[in-house]
């Protein structure tokens, strides 16, 4: 289940995300998704939490792959 959230960036790192998410033809929200999912991986985190009731996802399958394509190269 996907929850909305605030998010309160600086205008440049904002700027800079967008950027690379047009770059990559990504939304912005899947760029960030998959930019926290792939440090999350880098410093060993292996599952994110799920709300109650559901299945916990490993973040390994997205590491180096978009959501929707996990085998796909993060750029």
């Amino acid at each position: 289940m996907r929850t909305p959230i605030t998010l309160r960036l600086n205008a440049d790192l904002l700027a800079s995300a967008r950027v690379e998410a047009q770059r990559d033809s990504r939304t912005l929200t899947n760029f960030i998704e998959v930019a926290l999912k792939k440090h999350l991986g880098q410093i060993g985190a292996t599952e994110l939490s799920a709300a109650p009731g559901e299945p916990s996802s490993a973040v390994a399958n997205v590491v180096g792959g978009t959501v929707d394509n996990p085998e796909e190269d993060l750029r």
